[in-house]
């Protein structure tokens, strides 16, 4: 019986580890627009993310035009990533069991990581560079031939490559600044973050909140509602500027004519002043010719 009991707590024991690994190992889709899709590390289909949907280290994730998804990487959805339109990301990891690494091969990601362990970095890597943190909100944005790394919140450590993955340059990139690297060459010199980059990142941190909350279709809504209003007053201001212009060419059409009309007088009155000189001079010759 003992034996029985022993055996049933084993059992229990393993597949609690079982479980627990599984949650560990996997992260939660918050929120997505468009179209999104996952590649499981041992499987060549895609399929389609959605809401609600968990996804596990070594999964592939990829983004089409117009469309993003929000992933919690944490059960207390302290540490989140936006990954933008157009990108492809793998969730990887360097320590068993938890998200701490992004293979970014394309594309874009903001990340904020709020809740990370105690020495613990989470690093997005490029195919020449390596963004990481030891907890802050940053992005990285992966284009063919260069990469773009923005410290929104606390510092990031950029380490770039060369084409044999010898390391180049260690920087520290201090928050509310960005650095560009050319593809297997060093860093950029510093630039400061505009105010609509941060105000994107501010928005993005909203929509994440929502998503968390439940509250992502109420926004999405009144970001629409948004959209739709200002593309409402951007042709309003297309048909008033088309407006001014009809009149202004109206204005102009009356001065020409003003014009015309001015020149035809002027042009009236020399006719006459050159009349009368002909005939003075005509009656100046009569008169003298007349003369005894």
């Amino acid at each position: 019986m003992k034996k029985y009991q022993i055996l049933v707590s084993l059992i229990v024991l393993f597949f609690g580890i079982i479980g627990f690994t599984m949650i560990v190992n996997a992260a939660e889709v918050l929120y997505l627009e468009g179209r999104v899709q996952m590649q499981s590390s041992t499987d060549i289909e895609w399929t389609p993310l959605a809401k609600g949907m968990q996804v596990e280290i070594g999964d592939s994730i990829r983004t089409a035009r117009n469309s993003f998804v929000d992933i919690a990487l944490d059960k207390a959805k302290l540490n989140t990533i936006r990954i933008d339109p157009k990108s492809l990301v793998v969730l990887n990891s360097e320590n068993s069991g938890t998200f701490d690494r992004l293979d970014l091969t394309k594309g874009r990601v903001v990340a904020n990581l709020e809740d990370l362990k105690s020495g613990m970095n989470f690093e997005i890597n490029t195919p020449s560079a390596i963004a990481g943190v030891r907890g802050s909100s940053y992005s990285v944005y992966v284009e063919k031939d260069s990469d773009e790394v923005l410290a929104f919140k606390d510092t990031v450590f950029i380490k770039a490559f060369d084409f044999n993955k010898n390391e180049l340059l260690e920087l520290m990139l201090p928050e509310g600044f960005k650095t560009f690297i050319e593809r297997f060459g060093e860093p950029s010199a510093l630039i400061q973050i505009a105010t609509q980059e941060f105000e994107r990142f501010d928005n993005i941190m909203e929509d994440v909140s929502s998503s968390i909350e439940g509250k992502m279709v109420e926004r999405a809504k009144a970001r629409i509602a948004r959209e739709n209003k200002a593309k409402e007053a951007s042709e309003e201001n297309k048909k008033s500027l088309l407006e001014k212009s009809n009149e202004q060419v109206d204005v102009n059409k009356d001065l020409v004519d003003r014009f015309s009309d001015i020149q035809e007088i002027i042009e009236d009155r020399n006719k006459i002043e050159e009349l009368i000189e002909n005939h003075e001079e005509e009656y100046e010759e009569y008169y003298e010719e007349e003369q005894p």
